[in-house]
């Protein structure tokens, strides 16, 4: 089975500046130049607006979306600004207008977000040719104990989804829409980059090659990879830096008798606003 195209270049997620230094803001080739999250739709949808002038300077740039519920006209507008993809579907309803308008849906699940189960009608036809597999975000310890795609691609699977089309999501359509022609896939001229699976239902990895060499067997490397560490800036890996946060910044003083709080939901980025009774012994919790 191919492996998902994860290795090749992917456009960086920053956010576009004018053309002529979007190319060259991190260092990266005109060819892997894009933008992997637009955030900002009112950006995106007001004339004149610096996404188009990306696009029109080179059409064959990726721009990715970040639209929760957008919907109707507004759509419309962001996904002419060439905008391709979403991966912020929380609901079925939500997917199926957005591939309406030509865009592919990014099903996320991953540790703060999970939102296959929702989506899990994206499997079947006609659907299935436009979906891409994504976590969004992953924990390390979620990572080491589950996987990344192949995760994913087994909860589908658990969920009733076809085994080939989710390996397909996985692989060969993430390279479709990336442009990663010669990956995603097991076909003379493609790269030979290879996950062998012990059956279709548990789908745990028993092999895995890249350009043909075995590099892992059975959970365990056998072959050296270079890390290329060496090529990482001192100035990404030392770049957060903030003072200890202790609980007493976190407490709001106490105005009024009531005070609005964000409800957060399980599985979900999505939040809701409620009005609160105020409690002392648990202001801070809220």
């Amino acid at each position: 089975l191919p492996m998902k195209a994860a290795s090749c270049h992917i456009p960086h997620c920053n956010r576009l500046s004018p053309v002529d230094h979007a190319y060259t803001a991190y260092g990266q080739p005109k060819a892997d130049a894009g933008n992997s999250e637009q955030h900002d739709q009112a950006d995106a949808l007001r004339p004149g607006h610096r996404i188009g002038v990306l696009r029109r300077a080179d059409a064959e740039r990726i721009i990715d979306g970040h639209a929760p519920l957008l919907c109707g006209k507004e759509l419309n507008a962001y996904t002419a600004a060439g905008i391709r993809s979403d991966h912020e579907c929380s609901n079925i309803a939500e997917a199926k207008e957005k591939l309406s308008r030509g865009q592919w849906i990014m099903i996320r699940e991953g540790t703060a977000a999970k939102n296959l189960q929702e989506l899990m009608p994206l499997f079947e036809a006609p659907y299935y040719n436009r979906i891409l597999l994504v976590t969004d975000d992953k924990h390390p310890l979620d990572l080491l104990n589950d996987g990344h795609i192949d995760a994913i691609i087994r909860k589908a699977v658990h969920l009733g989804a076809d085994p080939i089309r989710a390996i397909k999501a996985g692989s060969l359509n993430a390279a479709t829409y990336f442009g990663l022609r010669d990956t995603g896939a097991i076909a003379p001229g493609y790269d030979a980059d290879i996950v062998v699976l012990n059956d279709l239902t548990d789908l745990h990895v028993q092999e895995v090659y890249k350009q043909g060499t075995l590099i892992s067997e059975r959970g365990q490397i056998t072959t050296a990879v270079n890390s290329n560490t060496d090529s990482i800036p001192e100035r990404v890996i030392h770049s957060f830096h903030v003072e200890k946060i202790t609980p007493a910044q976190l407490v709001i003083p106490k105005q009024g008798e009531h005070i609005r709080v964000i409800e957060l939901h399980a599985g979900e980025l999505l939040t809701s606003e409620r009005t609160a009774s105020w409690n002392t012994d648990t202001s801070a919790k809220d």
